[in-house]
């Protein structure tokens, strides 16, 4: 028996790409409810609201629940991630990259469970260090992209006022397809250069991506690694011909596309190249992706925990 009330923040996306997080949200904080937790419900109303939210959210929470897509949840991420206040996220975006690759549903009850048993899952945190000043500096723990689709997300950011769905994407990858220049990035992996003609640049510390993609197909949510898909393609056809290799699992047959792994993976240009994280834009190269040897405790269903155990990275809290 729990000796007091210990407090929950829900942090929600109304406008998330499935339109139901609002009604996520109310079931989870009556599952909470139930379970006599303290719960305070938060509703963004626009882009930093979720950062600012987790930022206030006090050292005697137990857990904060991000209701939407990835981007919810990096920002929650970045406002809690230092402070070592648990992630318990229900997923209601498009993507759900971390949580496809854990296993987590948006079921209510589920998530609820996992906060009152504690069950968690170490999950490796990278963070970006971006522009030449180094200035910037954002965490995540699923993926990161330069080029193609990181133009897609600036493009979805400066219009975006609603939910989108799978064909509010639609536009915006065509017009990327049709404008995007193949300017030339230079990657180094742990210092060393590999490439000075990569056009396109994925980094997972997740396998899944987006939709039914699955591209950092190696990469381990916790060996300390990054793992960067590096396509060197010049024209539209090729970058048509390298997703439909992802669609089909043999992209990295590719003569044009070569897989690295590492603790950090800088990338320049000379040309401005667009960065986003988690599938939000945020700034243009040159960056540093680097792994900061801290983990974060992101919070799982007990079925899943059991399935997980094997890695070596599940544990209970307290």
């Amino acid at each position: 028996m729990r000796e007091q009330a210990l407090k929950v923040v829900i942090i929600a996306n109304p406008i998330s790409a499935t339109g139901k997080s609002r009604a996520l949200a109310r079931a989870i904080e009556t599952a909470l409810l139930r379970r006599k937790f303290e719960v305070e419900l938060f509703f963004t109303q626009a882009k930093g609201d979720a950062l600012r939210a987790a930022c206030a959210v006090g050292e005697d929470c137990a857990a904060v629940v991000p209701v939407g897509g990835d981007g919810t949840l990096n920002e929650v991420l970045n406002g809690v991630c230092l402070r070592e206040i648990p992630i318990a996220p229900c997923p209601a975006g498009l993507s759900n990259a971390l949580c496809v690759e854990l296993g987590i549903k948006p079921d209510p009850e589920q998530i609820a469970d996992a906060i009152d048993t504690h069950n968690f899952v170490n999950v490796d945190l990278a963070q970006a260090i971006i522009g030449s000043k180094k200035n910037i500096i954002r965490y995540f723990v699923s993926m990161a992209a330069a080029g193609f689709d990181a133009q897609v997300a600036h493009s979805i950011a400066r219009t975006r006022r609603s939910t989108l769905g799978l064909a509010g994407y639609a536009l915006p990858i065509v017009r990327a397809m049709v404008s995007y220049n193949f300017d030339p990035i230079s990657v180094e992996v742990d210092g060393t250069r590999v490439s000075d003609s990569t056009r396109h640049i994925v980094i997972g510390n997740v396998r899944y991506y987006g939709g039914p993609l699955y591209v950092a197909t190696g990469a381990s949510y916790n060996d300390g690694l990054l793992d960067a898909v590096v396509f060197e393609g010049k024209s539209a056809t090729e970058l048509i011909r390298f997703y439909m290799g992802v669609l089909a699992g043999h992209h990295l047959r590719h003569g044009n596309v070569k897989y690295y792994r590492g603790k950090a993976i800088s990338l320049s240009s000379k040309s401005r190249v667009l960065l986003h994280i988690d599938g939000e834009a945020v700034g243009s190269a040159p960056v540093t992706f680097a792994m900061t040897g801290r983990q974060v405790k992101i919070l799982v269903p007990r079925s899943r925990a059991r399935k997980l155990r094997s890695t070596g990275s599940t544990g209970k809290i307290g």
